[in-house]
C-alpha cells in the first residue's frame, strides 16, 4: 500500500479548502522575521553544542535561536514555503508549534 498516495486520495476527497495555512493562519504575523529557504530536500531538525538549533536541508543549514523557532521553520518548508515567516515573540513561536 502506497501511503503517499492514499493520503492524497483522502486530502482530494475531503478538500483541502478548510486547512489552515502554515503559519500565516496559526500566528499573530505583525512583528516577525522573515527567511528565504531553498526548497531542496526534507527539513531536519537538528542541534550542535557549537552551531545550536539548525533546520538542514541537503547542503543548506539555517541557523536558529531555539527549538522552537526551528521547528516553525521545519514546518513552513514542509509547507512549501521558500520565504518563512517566523514570530518574533517565543511564546508566539511555542504556540504556534504546539498547535
Amino acid at each position: 500500500m502506497n501511503i503517499e498516495s492514499l493520503s492524497e486520495n483522502i486530502l482530494r476527497e475531503i478538500g483541502t479548502d478548510k486547512l489552515k495555512k502554515f503559519s500565516e493562519e496559526y500566528a499573530n504575523l505583525s512583528d516577525c522575521k522573515e527567511m528565504k529557504v531553498k526548497s531542496e530536500g526534507k527539513p531536519i531538525v537538528d542541534s550542535s553544542l557549537f552551531d545550536g538549533f539548525h533546520v538542514k536541508m541537503g547542503d543548506q543549514i539555517i541557523k536558529c535561536s531555539y527549538e522552537g523557532e526551528a521547528r516553525c521553520v521545519q514546518f513552513a518548508i514542509l509547507n512549501g514555503h521558500t520565504t518563512v515567516v517566523v514570530p518574533k515573540e517565543q511564546t508566539e513561536v511555542k504556540r504556534v508549534v504546539a498547535d
